[in-house]
């Protein structure tokens, strides 16, 4: 982990520019979910760091249950990386969510509140 936070870090450095951790959406396979982010990084000449979550969508719009499941799961592996890129002092983030994506932010900022009280007390 140390290594990806270097380099993204430096990253940002370079384009003097904020780092953006994308999450996907609902009914999104993984190289749409990848293709979407980088069209927005495109269309919005994002030029920090582009880092993508990417959680097990079923890529089904009939499985909305199963990929609701799917966030609620991926949110602890969502809290260690999150903690870990606010945490780092030389690197500025934007956070940004699709669709259901935005619920799986909200779940792990939730819980990070709850249990570390690290965003409430920044």
């Amino acid at each position: 982990m140390r290594s990806f936070l270097d380099k993204a870090s430096a990253a940002a450095a370079l384009s003097n520019d904020e780092a953006v951790l994308f999450v996907h959406g609902y009914n999104n396979n993984y190289a749409e979910a990848v293709y979407r982010h980088a069209q927005i990084a495109w269309d919005y000449e994002m030029r920090g760091p582009q880092i993508h979550f990417a959680w097990p969508s079923a890529a089904d719009p009939l499985e909305y249950a199963y990929d609701r499941d799917s966030v609620l799961i991926a949110r602890d592996t969502l809290v260690p990386l999150l903690l870990e890129l606010l945490q780092e002092s030389r690197l500025r983030l934007s956070v940004v969510g699709h669709s259901m994506g935005s619920h799986l932010i909200m779940e792990a900022l939730r819980q990070i509140a709850l249990g570390s009280g690290f965003i409430a007390s920044r």
